[in-house]
């Protein structure tokens, strides 16, 4: 920065020696992009210190806007003096309403593309659809990255553009191919920076599969659900603030939110995710035996309420999903039937489908007979009233 920037134009200026000459010298402006790219971060900070210093050094005023995914030593930078004082943040995210922008940019491009591939000519019109054009707008989630990419795969000369759009659309199977090659490259490198991995995933599992409950994923929710010490949440994410919105340590009870709607996408494709990829089968069992553990330990602090019940509707949504008798029975191990039997607010249509489930999957295992007895009895002695007299 110093042998780039300021030292050239400090010697430009000393040229001007006139002070009215030098107070007619409107400000330049200097993009600075990408500075995350950088892959060491002490190569980050001392970009970010030198153009803190700049600022005291320069004889004409200079603009700096600095582009970056917000890593945590980028963050740190700028959340301390100098920089502090003399920066001014703006988030990029849906909040910027750039939805809009996004559109303009994909019209802009598939215009190109009609006018300049060899195949142009070939395609229909109007083309994409309008419908095709919000589907792809909606999937960028306010991120340009997405867009981007799209656009650099459907313009590939040595391939069809309407059946790359197609692809893309999910319209039909992409075989080998892979449209998000660039994408998966970004989400692979940001997820391989991450220290404890598999407390990530567990997280991102949670929010992509919660069922009814999501207005409940604070931090604290999220730690007292998957068993964690306070702060682990905040610490486990820390090199994810590229791909998911997180709450200072001042408002946990703010929601998580990721950014990217492809992300899920990513992670649930084991052709694209490979080590990353998270098991959805998998991880209803585990979210079912957390669900359940939480709930125990709500009926011993007689912790009612709304939340509760989105609670209880959880289980049953990620119960429904198991497909294999061995992991129901074993996620029915910690069910304590009476105790939910008495929620007078958990409506019998669940209940319905919960234990149909059980009667078509498996009723020749027999600890689920067994179980269902139970729940006969149960409902003999008047726990829960038959569904079939049940009000709606």
């Amino acid at each position: 920065m110093q042998t780039l920037i300021v030292k050239p134009v400090n010697d430009f200026t000393s040229c001007l020696t006139k002070a009215s000459t030098l107070k007619r010298v409107k400000p330049k402006l200097i993009i600075v992009d990408g500075l995350d790219e950088a892959r060491e971060e002490t190569t980050q900070k001392e970009l970010l210190d030198t153009l803190a210093a700049s600022f005291y050094q320069l004889h004409i005023p200079l603009i700096f806007i600095v582009a970056s995914r917000p890593e945590y030593v980028i963050r740190q930078a700028f959340n301390r003096e100098p920089l502090r004082s003399l920066t001014k943040g703006m988030a990029l995210d849906e909040h910027y309403k750039s939805d809009e922008d996004i559109r303009v940019f994909l019209r802009l491009k598939f215009k190109e593309i009609k006018e300049l591939h060899p195949l142009g000519k070939n395609l229909p019109n109007p083309w994409p659809s309008e419908n095709d054009m919000k589907y792809l707008v909606l999937k960028s989630s306010g991120q340009f990255i997405f867009a981007s990419t799209v656009i650099k795969y459907i313009d590939s000369p040595r391939h069809n553009p309407a059946r790359r759009l197609k692809i893309v659309l999910g319209l039909s199977s992409p075989g080998k191919d892979t449209p998000f090659a660039q994408l998966d490259t970004l989400y692979d490198l940001i997820l391989s920076s991450v220290n404890d991995i598999s407390k990530v995933l567990d997280i991102l599992a949670l929010i992509f599969l919660q069922t009814g409950y999501d207005i409940y994923l604070t931090i604290d929710f999220i730690e007292t659900l998957l068993n964690l010490e306070s702060g682990d949440v905040l610490t486990a994410l820390t090199d994810m603030h590229a791909l998911i919105r997180i709450p200072s340590m001042e408002n946990d009870d703010d929601q998580l939110h990721v950014y990217h709607a492809s992300l899920q996408d990513f992670l649930m494709d084991k052709s694209r995710a490979g080590r990353f990829f998270l098991d959805a089968q998998a991880y209803h069992v585990a979210l079912a035996h957390y669900l359940l553990c939480y709930v125990n330990n709500a009926f011993t602090s007689e912790c009612k309420g709304d939340r509760l019940q989105a609670v209880l509707n959880g289980f049953i949504d990620h119960f429904l999903q198991i497909s294999e008798s061995d992991e129901i029975v074993c996620c029915l191990r910690n069910f304590s039937l009476t105790k939910f039997l008495r929620i007078d607010t958990f409506y019998a249509t669940k209940w319905d489908a919960f234990f149909h489930h059980l009667q078509t999957q498996c009723s020749a295992v027999k600890p689920i007979r067994t179980y269902l007895s139970a729940f006969k009895t149960s409902l003999i002695h008047g726990f829960l009233p038959d569904t079939n007299n049940t009000r709606n």
